[in-house]
């Protein structure tokens, strides 16, 4: 692949990890966090591409095949400092696989959303799974850390900070939500039953029993009213779906928030 589907990106670390005072960096202590780093940029990547195809992103699962394309290369070791000099970069195709143009700036892409969840990640923000996971795999000792991307000579990204209290992080808890819109698919086993929805805020993806999916597919012409509950990420569990032009049944709040769900309430308390 052309220099124009590659980005350069420079790392430093420093700290009381064994190897950084003498500028040397440790296989043992540093290759499964530049493991879960790719890990995370191709994440990025896999979701830029399924928002490309109308699809919804997702933070589990197979990768888009785009994505697995791109790889990151180490050149050499930062001689003034303890971190590496490296290419994000797509590697060609398997045989029979064809390239489009309109992948080339996938790696610049994913690379500067990996540094912006990073950033958020570090100051206790929301960020994506794999990137919290890259920073919790760094060696214990790391006081700093700095990360510049380049781009044919400009940087396009550069962020410094020191040590990731991993405390500060934010926990999301289960949300209600309801929403109208139209069924546009299902999943049925032997894989998972789920149920999309095209909705205001497009296409979402919905866990449900083989209930849910059967409904579904028999309100695939009409529009539809679901409540379902969101966990951590984009995990989404279908709770109802009903006619929107009904009227809901009327309930008792005590008897169907503190009975009905009091089995997740004791889960959550823990």
């Amino acid at each position: 692949m052309g220099a124009e589907s590659s980005i350069e990106l420079e790392i430093k670390w420093d700290g009381a990890v064994a190897g950084l005072d003498e500028q040397r960096l440790s296989i043992g202590n540093f290759a499964m966090p530049l493991w879960h780093l790719l890990a995370a940029i191709r994440r990025k990547a896999s979701n830029i591409v399924r928002i490309s195809r109308n699809l919804e992103p997702s933070a589990l699962g197979r990768l888009a095949e785009e994505a697995r394309w791109i790889d990151l290369e180490v050149q050499q070791l930062l001689a003034s400092s303890s971190g590496i000099q490296g290419l994000v970069r797509m590697t060609e195709p398997a045989v029979g696989k064809q390239f489009t143009m309109r992948h080339l700036d996938l790696p610049m892409k994913a690379a500067v959303q990996t540094l912006e969840d990073i950033d958020r990640a570090r100051n206790g923000e929301p960020a994506d799974q794999s990137v919290k996971k890259y920073l919790r795999s760094l060696p214990q000792g790391i006081s700093s850390q700095e990360y510049k991307l380049s781009w044919g000579g400009r940087v396009l990204q550069q962020i410094v900070f020191g040590s990731v209290s991993q405390a500060t992080e934010t926990t999301s808890l289960p949300c209600l939500s309801e929403t109208v819109g139209s069924v546009t698919g299902v999943g049925l086993e032997p894989g998972h039953n789920w149920v999309r929805i095209n909705c205001e805020i497009g296409n979402i993806t919905l866990q449900s029993d083989l209930g849910g999916v059967n409904r579904a597919i028999e309100m695939r012409h009409n529009d539809v009213r679901v409540l379902f509950v969101q966990t951590t990420g984009n995990n989404r569990r279908l709770l109802r779906m009903d006619d929107p032009r009904q009227l809901r049944a009327k309930i008792d709040d005590d008897d169907y928030v503190f009975k009905k769900w009091k089995s997740v309430l004791d889960a959550l308390a823990e």
